[in-house]
């Protein structure tokens, strides 16, 4: 379990987020995994869920796992409840705007001149 705050991705006020994410894995020493000899082939199953991960020596560094696991549960566009892009005025649908719809006005406003 994880208490979270990161910046809402409309006005950056803060989003409080509660993770609660259980973590099963299966970790194999290296030494169990059968080591493949040149020309052979090697099946590995993609889809499993309990597919093992392998670690060196007598011992799991858990940080990586535990990162691993946050960052994916995290949502990645955190808003407060009821906030949009609508709320702060801002025209989605509307006109392009931006650097290359200014430029296709002034292209539009040569045009007419001729």
């Amino acid at each position: 379990m994880a208490d979270i705050v990161q910046p809402s991705v409309v006005t950056f006020e803060p989003v409080g987020q509660h993770v609660d994410e259980i973590v099963d894995r299966v970790f194999l020493p290296e030494a169990h995994t059968p080591k493949p000899t040149p020309g052979s082939e090697v099946f590995v199953d993609l889809d499993d869920e309990d597919f093992p991960d392998h670690i060196d020596g007598p011992e799991v560094d858990l940080s990586a796992l535990l990162i691993e696991t946050l960052a994916l549960a995290i949502d990645p566009y955190p808003r407060l409840p009821g906030e949009s892009l609508d709320s702060l005025g801002i025209d989605v649908a509307g006109a392009p705007a931006g650097p290359f719809a200014a430029l296709e006005k002034l292209k539009k406003s040569t045009d007419i001149d001729r």
